[in-house]
């Protein structure tokens, strides 16, 4: 089973596969609208508590998802809540989104709210793409900091498989059962993931379901792959 969901924050793929026992191996991958691979989470679990997770995380999402202010409620003084999407980069379309949405008319304040970020966080943008003036009442005292160290870079399916050829792919039956033979040959983690083209992290999760024989597959119990 595959689910996609798509929006403009990016792309939501959920894989569930049978592993045997009523057991299923749970995969949910998060990519950028551009493709670059923005969080990954696999795991093992029955089959039958699948219904019960679910439950689990539509609650973290409601605990986590930021409440909307009553009518009733008296105005709110001093600072303004953060943005739900403070800190968070832009991507290359929100980039396009929002200068297209500015070029339209389109005021800072009335962009933060669309684009859920702060309207200090909207004007540094726009100014950073040259269609708007230096937002001098926001800049901050000029004082000497440390360099903020670079994020790390973001990467594609499309450029994993490009080291490891069939990365993020099926396992086929023929496959798993030339993995374990190779295995009890005494093949190591490394030659296994040359040969299969995939990382080693996923040859010791494979051989784990497999309950392969040899030192790959110790390796792999003794790392808890």
């Amino acid at each position: 089973m595959k689910l996609d969901i798509q929006n403009l924050r990016g792309c939501y793929t959920l894989s569930a596969d049978p592993v045997g026992d009523g057991r299923i191996e749970l995969t949910l991958m998060i990519c950028e609208t551009t493709g670059e691979i923005r969080g990954e989470l696999t795991g093992e679990m029955d089959a039958a508590d699948l219904n019960h997770v679910s439950q689990l995380l539509e609650a973290a999402a409601r605990a986590c998802a930021p409440v909307a202010p009553s009518p009733h409620d008296p105005p709110r003084r001093g600072r303004n809540p953060p943005a739900p999407r403070r800190g968070e980069a832009w991507t290359a379309e929100e980039t396009r989104l929002l200068l297209q949405r500015f070029r339209d008319g389109g005021e800072p304040s009335h962009l933060a709210a669309e684009f859920e970020r702060s309207e200090k966080s909207i004007r540094w943008k726009l100014f950073g793409l040259q269609v708007a003036p230096f937002p001098a009442d926001l800049a901050p005292e000029r004082h000497v900091s440390p360099p903020c160290p670079a994020p790390p870079k973001a990467y594609s399916v499309e450029e994993e498989r490009q080291i490891h050829p069939n990365a993020y792919r099926a396992w086929e039956e023929n496959d798993k059962k030339r993995l374990a033979e190779r295995c009890a040959q005494g093949a190591s983690s490394a030659e296994l993931s040359r040969e299969f083209g995939r990382k080693v992290t996923a040859i010791w999760s494979q051989l784990n379901k497999i309950s392969a024989v040899g030192p790959a597959a110790d390796e792999a119990r003794e790392r808890g792959a």
